[in-house]
């Protein structure tokens, strides 16, 4: 038991520093939306690429335009080092993790064992997950008792199907 309280306490922290990514991550994508409109680079998801762009242009944009784009790229820069910074502190915190299971929610309630599940970040989307810190280190065993068919069966396979009907658009069907 005392290991499984090792694993709660180190993922509780670790999970932590998890979320800072994932908020700084979010940071980036709201900012960049910004940026490409400040520099009227729209197809670009690159911050260089933006920058590039509006040198190219700043000539033909009006004092207040190319101020405010200039701001948006350095509010940019802050959220990729902040980032960066995060990247850092969860690299950190994850050297603790000594290979106890760990367990992750994703949208729609499944439960994964890791973040790199072949049913999850399908199709060029990454699956968005939640850190279960609560269940870190217990047996498949021990979380097939208390999850069962919530738990994903590729990850946990002797995790109970639940049966699923189809729900049809049609209505009265």
């Amino acid at each position: 038991m005392e290991a499984v309280t090792k694993a709660v306490e180190i993922d509780t922290k670790i999970a932590k520093t998890y979320e800072k990514v994932t908020s700084a991550q979010a940071r980036i994508k709201n900012v960049m939306v910004y940026v490409r409109h400040a520099v009227g680079a729209w197809k670009s998801s690159d911050l260089n690429e933006c920058v590039e762009f509006l040198a190219r242009r700043e000539l033909s944009m009006s004092p207040r335009n190319l101020t405010k784009a200039n701001e948006w790229i350095d509010r940019a820069r802050e959220a990729y080092a902040d980032l960066e910074s995060a990247r850092q502190a969860f690299a950190e915190a994850d050297n603790q993790y000594e290979g106890w299971s760990r367990f992750f929610l994703v949208p729609g309630g499944h439960i994964h064992s890791s973040m790199s599940c072949s049913s999850c970040n399908k199709n060029g989307s990454m699956t968005s997950f939640a850190w279960l810190p609560e269940l870190s280190g217990l047996t498949e065993a021990d979380a097939v008792a208390k999850h069962g068919s919530v738990l994903c069966s590729v990850c946990f396979p002797t995790a109970p199907v639940a049966w699923t009907v189809n729900k049809t658009s049609k209505a009265g069907v």
